[in-house]
């Protein structure tokens, strides 16, 4: 499933703007829930209704800045589609990361996607890896990227899933525009206004 995300993502980012993308990717809390309900049958109540339409509207409030003309006068690509079934294929990997969660601990889970991420991508881009020029702020971003950015969240997150579920989890998803804010803030010095 992440493969599949990646792939699709990274097609859409070809001719889609970082609005688009912002937009759909708000409808991940929504989609999980769908596919909570149809593959674990959990019961799509009032509470995760509204907190996933919240998350939803709460996301869409802030890229379009409160205007509805802005969102009415979209265009749409086909890199729309493949986004979308880009969040599609995450919240199915919500889903499989609840099941595994029943029996095994979290960090096999993201060890056992990367390992089989890596093996999927391969026949996709050996021709196209490039050796780097290696220094001290490459391995730094790499890291950070690597390490933090990827394999830690991707633990918080199938651990959240293992504990509240994969339609919380989810809605959670959504406060990453809050967190970008604020670490720009810290480590880009860069002040947040209100447009």
């Amino acid at each position: 499933n992440v493969v599949l995300m990646n792939l699709l993502m990274f097609e859409a980012y070809k001719t889609i703007t970082s609005t688009s993308v912002a937009f759909i990717t708000a409808l991940n809390p929504i989609l999980i829930a769908v596919w909570a309900f149809f593959l674990l049958r959990e019961k799509l109540g009032i509470t995760k209704i509204i907190g996933s339409l919240l998350a939803f509207f709460g996301v869409i409030v802030v890229i379009f800045k409160g205007g509805l003309q802005a969102l009415l006068s979209m265009e749409y690509r086909i890199g729309d589609l493949w986004m979308f079934l880009a969040v599609a294929s995450h919240g199915l990997y919500a889903i499989c990361a609840r099941i595994a969660s029943k029996t095994m601990p979290p960090i096999n889970s993201v060890i056992y996607a990367g390992i089989f991420g890596i093996l999927l991508y391969l026949p996709f881009g050996i021709d196209k890896i490039e050796m780097p020029d290696w220094n001290l702020n490459l391995i730094f971003y790499v890291f950070v990227t690597g390490v933090i950015g990827t394999a830690i969240a991707q633990w918080f997150f199938v651990t959240s899933v293992k504990h509240i579920g994969a339609t919380a989890s989810g809605v959670i998803i959504n406060f990453n525009p809050v967190f970008t804010v604020f670490l720009a803030w810290i480590f880009l010095h860069e002040s947040p206004v209100l447009s």
